[in-house]
């Protein structure tokens, strides 16, 4: 008798999807720049709008990274913790999450670009700078 042959195993249950109701996405909360770009990208891609909301909301959240504070206790400032966003995208495969995941997450991969390059080249005007300053400090020391 194999392993998987082995009898205390549970006999395989089918998954069976709970009728909840969920309540559809308010598109008038978003600012109005991040509800176009949701909107056009929807249309576009014949995508739900709430998996392009999900993935936008949480690189802007990204995007603001630690920079804002929340102070929950009015009187408590020295009580402040950084608000992180996640989120979770469910759907049937090829229902369009991973395109709007990527299309969503365009504008700040886009800024992490621009950053790394001029990131790169403050870092070639350091080690340059050094080098100057090392040759003089030589020259100083002899």
């Amino acid at each position: 008798m194999s392993a998987f042959e082995h009898s205390s195993y549970p006999e395989v249950a089918k998954l069976t999807i709970p009728d909840v109701s969920v309540a559809a996405l308010d598109m008038g909360c978003l600012p109005p720049v991040l509800k176009r770009f949701v909107e056009d990208g929807a249309m576009r891609m014949q995508a739900p709008v709430d998996f392009i909301v999900v993935a936008a909301l949480c690189s802007v959240g990204a995007a603001i990274g630690t920079s804002i504070r929340v102070q929950p206790k009015a009187m408590d400032t020295r009580y402040q913790i950084v608000p992180t966003l996640w989120g979770a995208i469910i759907g049937d495969p090829s229902s369009m999450k991973s395109p709007s995941i990527s299309f969503a997450l365009n504008p700040i991969q886009s800024l992490e670009g621009e950053m790394r390059i001029g990131h790169k080249n403050a870092e070639l005007e350091y080690k340059a700078n050094k080098k100057i300053f090392d040759m003089k400090l030589k020259q100083v020391e002899a």
